[in-house]
Protein backbone atom coordinates (compact mmCIF):
# COMPACT_ATOMS: atom_id res chain seq x y z
CA UNK A 1 0.00 0.00 0.00
CA UNK A 2 1.44 3.37 -0.99
CA UNK A 3 0.32 6.97 -0.74
CA UNK A 4 1.61 10.32 -1.89
CA UNK A 5 2.45 12.40 1.15
CA UNK A 6 2.11 16.11 1.59
CA UNK A 7 5.39 17.93 2.35
CA UNK A 8 4.41 18.46 6.01
CA UNK A 9 3.67 14.73 6.34
CA UNK A 10 7.11 13.85 4.98
CA UNK A 11 8.75 16.26 7.42
CA UNK A 12 6.76 14.81 10.33
CA UNK A 13 7.81 11.27 9.40
CA UNK A 14 11.44 12.38 9.10
CA UNK A 15 11.22 13.99 12.56
CA UNK A 16 9.59 10.87 14.01
CA UNK A 17 12.24 8.60 12.48
CA UNK A 18 15.01 10.81 13.85
CA UNK A 19 13.40 10.77 17.30
CA UNK A 20 12.93 6.98 17.34
CA UNK A 21 16.21 6.05 15.64
CA UNK A 22 18.66 8.91 16.34
CA UNK A 23 21.69 7.00 14.98
CA UNK A 24 20.02 6.50 11.60
CA UNK A 25 21.07 8.93 8.87
CA UNK A 26 17.55 9.35 7.43
CA UNK A 27 17.17 12.92 8.59
CA UNK A 28 19.96 15.05 7.14
CA UNK A 29 19.70 18.51 8.64
CA UNK A 30 21.54 20.01 5.66
CA UNK A 31 19.10 18.40 3.20
CA UNK A 32 16.26 20.55 1.97
CA UNK A 33 13.41 19.15 -0.11
CA UNK A 34 12.84 21.00 -3.38
CA UNK A 35 9.12 21.82 -3.45
CA UNK A 36 9.32 23.83 -6.67
CA UNK A 37 9.11 20.71 -8.82
CA UNK A 38 12.06 21.50 -11.08
CA UNK A 39 13.52 18.06 -10.47
CA UNK A 40 16.69 19.29 -8.82
CA UNK A 41 17.68 18.87 -5.24
CA UNK A 42 17.04 16.01 -2.87
CA UNK A 43 18.54 12.57 -2.93
CA UNK A 44 15.44 10.52 -3.59
CA UNK A 45 15.50 9.06 -0.08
Amino acid sequence: MTAELEPWEEEYLAFLADDLWPDDEYLDLEHRIDHEGDGEGGTGR
